[in-house]
């Protein structure tokens, strides 16, 4: 066993996790993440943007965690602590997040040992004695990144958000969902108009004093839309007919639709300081979206006009697909689906997603349209002779 573990002494702790992974992914209860699909190399920022946000796969690999493989191939595993309370771990490869589920789940760890057969040292234990002799720790005392609180009714009656706060107790992140069948005929319409069915979320990405550095806006996407609505005029009547079906969508996915502003320009904060208020949530000052109760019909249906508008002329739209794993193809389930990628940290439960496609287009570039991030055919050459390339929007 000491020759054993000398020899693994620089890969014996990959090598255990490879034999971890290997003997539970037989009883089909291992909480593995395929390969990512590879993203193509080329840059813009709706590339930067995308990359950073939006996930590749959401799992249950054991009861009370969920694990989250995002397209820059980190991930998070969300833990949850209590009915309305989540702790968040983050880790640089999704790989990391594997292994720390498959060291600190006693549901991994009694599969793996169930599927061990005839061996005399079960496989977790073996996995975990070979850590301690090659002093190599499984990471069992790791700090959570972060913790999350369900909110109810932040932004008014159908609404239900999740606050994200840092270790350190700064609020980093809020996010609310607003369902559409309880919202405002002015709400609907920005809804609509932005493509979305069901609900329409944001999201506001906070730095150092709470100072705002990104805003989404995200929701279940329709097919019969396109870019050209967004750009017509405000007017119903003026709007370009959508391709009925895009060939892009797909009746038999979830497809999640987003677009995300920088608050750290100017005119993006100028008008976030209109529409949105700092509020008092859990004892502590959040921004919330305020449009939708505080003010009359007028002044809703113009603010959500200069936020459309602004959207248009400044913000990446990323739309991604994902396939439902062992569920039905329902509104419920979609919206479920969606609304697990969406509230990332949230203590809720969602069907597990595998991405199967995904898109961005930057709008601040005239005539841009929807370019796959995750095919490459768009030439490489091109992109080399390029650097400033948007991502294919050209």
């Amino acid at each position: 066993m000491l020759l054993a573990a000398s020899i693994a002494l620089v890969t014996g702790r990959d090598l255990a996790h490879h034999i971890t992974v290997a003997v539970c992914a037989d009883a089909d209860d291992c909480g593995t993440f395929p390969d990512s699909p590879p993203v193509c190399q080329y840059y813009g920022r709706d590339r930067v943007v995308a990359r950073e946000s939006f996930a590749f796969a959401q799992q249950w690999p054991a009861d009370g965690s969920r694990l989250i493989q995002f397209g820059d191939d980190s991930a998070e595993v969300i833990v949850a602590t209590g009915k309305d309370t989540t702790e968040v771990y983050r880790f640089n490869r999704w790989e990391d997040a594997q292994r720390w589920v498959i060291d600190n789940s006693t549901d991994l760890g009694n599969t793996a040992d169930a599927a061990a057969g005839p061996w005399r040292v079960p496989v977790r234990e073996g996995y975990l004695r070979m850590l301690l002799l090659t002093g190599l720790d499984h990471e069992s005392e790791r700090a959570a990144a972060a913790s999350a609180f369900l909110v109810e009714e932040p932004s008014g009656p159908g609404t239900h958000g999740v606050l994200r706060q840092s270790a350190e107790g700064d609020i980093r992140e809020v996010t609310v969902v607003m369902a559409l069948d309880e919202a405002t005929d002015e709400l609907r319409e920005y809804a609509s108009n932005l493509g979305f069915w069901g609900f329409i979320s944001y999201s506001v990405d906070l730095g150092p004093e709470l100072s705002p550095q990104r805003l989404t806006f995200s929701g279940p996407a329709t097919d019969a839309w396109s870019l050209a609505q967004l750009r017509a005029p405000s007017s119903p009547r003026n709007r370009p007919e959508a391709e009925e079906h895009p060939q892009y969508m797909s009746h038999e996915n979830a497809v999640l639709r987003s677009f995300v502003l920088d608050l750290r320009q100017e005119a993006n904060a100028a008008l976030y300081r209109e529409v949105f208020a700092m509020e008092s949530i859990l004892e502590t000052a959040v921004p919330l979206l305020t449009s939708e109760n505080w003010i009359s019909a007028g002044e809703r249906s113009e603010r959500y006009t200069h936020l459309e508008e602004r959207i248009r002329d400044n913000a990446v739209a990323v739309e991604t697909t994902h396939a439902l794993q062992d569920e039905p193809i329902t509104d419920e389930t979609v919206q479920s689906a969606v609304e697990g990628l969406v509230v990332q940290a949230g203590p809720m439960t969602a069907p597990e997603t595998r991405l199967i496609d995904a898109r961005t287009a930057d709008l601040t570039i005239a005539g841009s349209s929807f370019e796959p991030l995750l095919s490459c055919e768009v030439l490489e050459d091109d992109a080399e002779e390029a650097p400033g390339h948007g991502g294919g929007s050209s």
